[in-house]
């Protein structure tokens, strides 16, 4: 017991020092509400190597919640001694950077052409609370998108079905069937932004706020610095451009994102001479403007690609 308090108060005196710390740093994410947006040059470590692309830019929402989101995890824990998730009970591992990232470089890796694995995993809680993994559905070993997407196209005569790690099989589908599912992706890639979200210079708080569900709206630009790092050659040569949209790792395609307004105005003053946005957005824009910076709305990260390589120089 005294063991236990000893170390309670030893992580409470830590996060108070980075809490400190970290309060006098120019930091976007700790100015206060979302009330605006910014616009960052993109920098991405990948497997140790500094992709540096000065021409490409992120585009962020600026806002107290990492930092308390932070802070509140580390400091409350759920009954069975973990990390308490202030979010949400389970929230989606995609919105979490030390997921998000790495997958997106290996998404941008494969448009290239190069073999970059990414594992994918269903997993869920039965109706008695057990959590448990998915191993086939319909019949089929689920590990990659192709598997998910091949089984679900599956109608075997019995109706849809599923069987988990440990051996138990489930009539219907496993979202059918399983509390709080999941579709959790990983690659052995290492990689993450370091110029890039907001937290990326905080070498003190990074890890623990990579782990935090503070959004995939950035993942359409690392997926592109995947891209150009596979291909070692620019996109969009001469141009300063900006992206922003949820890359997902099932389809491909670009999602919606929040405060699309602010970031378009943060790119703009930045001087972004190209923006590229999700395609089911293209009319959130309407009305704002942004003389000098052409908008394009972009559905898959294969259009985004072949958009930015049709770009004549300049």
């Amino acid at each position: 017991m005294q063991q236990r308090r000893e170390r309670r108060r030893m992580r409470a005196t830590r996060w108070l020092l980075i809490v400190i710390v970290v309060s006098m740093l120019p930091v976007p994410w700790l100015q206060g509400g979302l009330r605006h947006g910014a616009s960052r040059e993109l920098v991405l470590s990948v497997d140790g190597y500094t992709v540096d692309t000065p021409e490409m830019r992120y585009l962020t929402v600026l806002g107290y919640y990492p930092l308390l989101q932070a802070i509140g995890d580390q400091l409350v824990r759920d009954p069975k001694g973990g990390p308490a998730d202030l979010l949400s009970l389970d929230p989606p591992d995609w919105l979490r950077p030390r997921v998000n990232e790495p997958v997106a470089v290996a998404l941008g890796m494969q448009a290239a052409g190069l073999d970059s694995p990414i594992r994918l995993s269903i997993v869920g809680h039965t109706p008695d609370g057990e959590p448990v993994e998915v191993d086939r559905f319909n019949g089929r070993p689920i590990r990659t998108r192709d598997d998910l997407v091949k089984a679900r196209d599956l109608r075997p005569e019995e109706g849809p079905w599923f069987s988990t790690r440990d051996g138990q099989r489930y009539e219907g589908a496993p979202s059918d069937t399983l509390h709080r599912v999941q579709l959790r992706w990983s690659t052995r890639l290492d990689a993450f932004t370091t110029g890039g979200v907001p937290f990326g210079h905080v070498a003190a708080l990074r890890e623990q706020v990579r782990d935090l569900p503070v959004g995939a709206s950035h993942t359409l630009m690392v997926a592109l610095a995947g891209y150009a790092h596979a291909t070692q050659r620019d996109l969009a040569p001469g141009w300063t451009f900006a992206g922003t949209g949820a890359l997902d790792p099932l389809t491909g395609a670009v999602t919606r994102i929040g405060g699309l307004e602010l970031k378009a105005k943060a790119a703009h003053q930045d001087g972004v001479e190209l923006l590229i946005y999700p395609a089911a957005q293209r009319g959130e824009l309407d009305g704002i403007a942004t003389p000098g910076m052409r908008r394009v709305p972009v559905s898959t990260l294969q259009e985004a690609i072949e958009l930015l390589d049709g770009l004549a120089p300049r």
